[in-house]
């Protein structure tokens, strides 16, 4: 009983406290109304301290005063934004987004909230999830593009690529998935597609099949001049250059056995080189920027190893590649990411890293 008694008394208190604040504010600037026209003066005047200030005490002073509380919240937090106090304006902002769900203004607010996790926070989930509302409220814009292009340039590391890339393939695993709503072809410059005829990334040569002895092989050579078949091509399909234009990997079905091999075609030495052959190979690859990775789908999965063709390796159990179309390595070596048939402005960003636990959102 007692402790009842000293709970009520600390209630009590805090509301006379609150009543008394919100006294005092109504004494000094004579109404909340009165408060909100002395914070937008200050806010048109340039005076951005004054005008954070006085918005905090109608805030603050005044909960029940709704007449102007979607401006107040919503100008305070663009305020604390321009003046880069980024913790609070995200708690503004955020307090915003989820009492003025239908306010027009929610698009701007959900941009500055994703800045704000990349950016500042560096917090790609929760940035991800704000992107996933804006998406689903505003649909495809230019600006939900830049939006994607931004969180990928931001989620990109030139350190974390360096590691992948100088592990082993047996070590290298999808950590994180993300779909996104359109790829970045600067940061994913090469992209590979089950093609009759692909140039070389410097644009000097190029690789095509053609019927051969009746069957298909490719052919290789500079742009505009006779090309040549190589050798060990026989039943070849897909080809795809190394980023370095001097080698080229493509697929081979050997139909009696059923089986697709993985072979390379180094186009200085003149040699064909096997590097894996299983049923159930897909014809799509895609190689690491420093030549020394193969992505390549098997039984519609994910799988990876050395170009050597040594330590292959199960990128992700969790990941179905049916009908994949489309797969490209990041620049900086740091992810891949892939498309499918029949999904149009669909792509899934996968993040490597060193093979230990899953994320998948």
């Amino acid at each position: 009983m007692r402790a009842l008694v000293i709970y009520i008394l600390i209630a009590a208190a805090a509301a006379a406290a609150g009543a008394g604040c919100q006294k005092a504010a109504a004494e000094q600037y004579k109404s909340p109304e009165n408060l909100f026209n002395l914070a937008t003066e200050a806010m048109v005047k340039g005076n951005d301290v004054l005008s954070i200030d006085l918005y905090y005490k109608l805030i603050d002073s005044y909960p029940d005063f709704n007449k102007y509380r979607a401006d107040s919240i919503y100008r305070l937090g663009m305020l604390l934004y321009k003046t880069e106090r980024y913790d609070e304006a995200e708690k503004i902002l955020a307090l915003f987004a989820a009492k003025f769900k239908n306010d027009d203004r929610l698009r701007n607010v959900y941009e500055k909230l994703i800045y704000i996790y990349m950016q500042e926070f560096h917090d790609e989930q929760r940035a991800q999830s704000v992107r996933a509302l804006y998406a689903e409220k505003f649909k495809e814009s230019p600006v939900l593009k830049d939006i994607d292009k931004t969180i990928n340039i931001l989620s990109t590391d030139e350190k974390t690529g360096s590691a992948v890339l100088a592990m082993n393939a047996g070590n290298i695993g999808i950590i994180k998935m993300l779909k996104t709503g359109e790829i970045d072809r600067e940061f994913f410059p090469v992209r590979n597609y089950v093609l009759v005829s692909v140039k070389s990334p410097d644009g000097k040569f190029a690789a095509e099949k053609r019927e051969f002895s009746g069957d298909y092989s490719l052919f290789f050579g500079a742009i505009g001049s006779k090309m040549q078949r190589i050798e060990g091509s026989t039943g070849a399909y897909a080809p795809q250059w190394a980023w370095n234009s001097k080698y080229i990997f493509f697929t081979s079905m050997d139909w009696r056995s059923k089986e697709r091999r993985i072979r390379v075609y180094d186009t200085a030495g003149k040699k064909t080189r096997e590097l894996f052959r299983a049923k159930g190979v897909g014809p799509l690859l895609c190689i690491s920027p420093d030549s020394a990775k193969i992505v390549f789908t098997y039984l519609d999965k994910l799988w990876i190893m050395n170009s050597g063709g040594n330590s292959v390796a199960l990128l992700s159990k969790n990941i179905d590649v049916k009908d994949i179309s489309m797969i490209a390595w990041s620049r900086e070596g740091d992810s891949i990411i892939y498309s499918k048939k029949n999904e149009k402005d669909v792509y899934y960003l996968c993040k490597l890293g060193r093979r230990e636990i899953e994320a998948m959102q």
